[in-house]
């Protein structure tokens, strides 16, 4: 039976106080935009790149591409030494472990990372806050350079793209999302790596990126077009850390709440 309060002007449902309530007081709506602060930066971000990209000439591009984008042959010691190549400082070797991830080689490749960081992003940047967000997303991508290296050991193709960090960031809402997400859902538990759900995405995940290896999505064959071996790799990265992130970010929160009270 649906509850009524007393009211000097007439009986009313106490459903109705709480709409009320809700549209007095601003703290209480649900926000019409969902996507966090923090994904919103990194989109603008990747929107802001790709847009010097565009406007840059072929020569600046190209210098772009040579500093900041991750070439495996860049850390190979038999391609530098048989092409008398100059691989840059220490700092110039691992910048492009970072600096890959926010160029893109079109209009197509920048919108499918943007659609995908902004679609599983809000999830995890809502639970686990923006820094832990960026700190996975950053992670997962580092990760996917070095499984770049490792299968393509000095190749000359530059390897960019921010689709390691999105897979990640996604494994990682697949293991979050729990639907309504609400403010204070910060002591819901993970999702179980070895669930149901998790294994279904896991399988259709890897089944989807054995296709892209065998058939490149309609741009032809082969491990340089679709970086499949990439995408799996930052997908478990974010399903196997997403958990630690998550504790060691509550660890220092309650430290600090811990210190604020003393």
């Amino acid at each position: 039976m649906t509850g009524y309060r007393w009211s000097k002007q007439r009986w009313r449902p106490a459903a109705q106080d709480s709409v009320l309530a809700v549209a007095q007081d601003p703290s209480q709506r649900q926000p019409l935009l969902r996507v966090p602060v923090t994904v919103l930066g990194l989109l603008a971000v990747f929107a802001i790149v790709y847009t010097a990209e565009v406007m840059a000439s072929a020569q600046t591009l190209n210098v772009i591409f040579a500093r900041f984008a991750f070439y495996p042959a860049r850390y190979s010691a038999h391609f530098i030494s048989t092409h008398s190549v100059d691989p840059g400082s220490l700092f110039d070797r691992a910048v492009p472990f970072f600096s890959y991830m926010f160029l893109h080689e079109s209009l197509t490749h920048f919108l499918i990372n943007v659609v995908w960081i902004a679609l599983f992003g809000w999830i995890v940047a809502r639970r686990c806050g923006g820094l832990v967000f960026l700190s996975l997303f950053i992670v997962c991508g580092v990760i996917g350079a070095l499984i770049e290296l490792a299968f393509d050991w000095g190749a000359v193709a530059p390897f960019l793209g921010a689709s390691a960090g999105a897979a990640g960031i996604m494994a990682a809402a697949v293991r979050i999302f729990r639907y309504p997400i609400f403010r204070n859902d910060g002591r819901a538990p993970l999702i179980p790596i070895l669930s149901i759900r998790v294994l279904i995405w896991s399988l259709g995940w890897a089944a989807f990126n054995s296709v892209a290896a065998l058939t490149g999505l309609g741009a032809g064959a082969g491990s340089h077009t679709v970086a499949w071996q990439v995408h799996l790799g930052g997908f478990a990265t974010g399903l196997l850390l997403v958990g630690p992130f998550l504790a060691a970010r509550n660890w220092m929160l309650g430290d600090v709440i811990e210190r604020r009270s003393a």
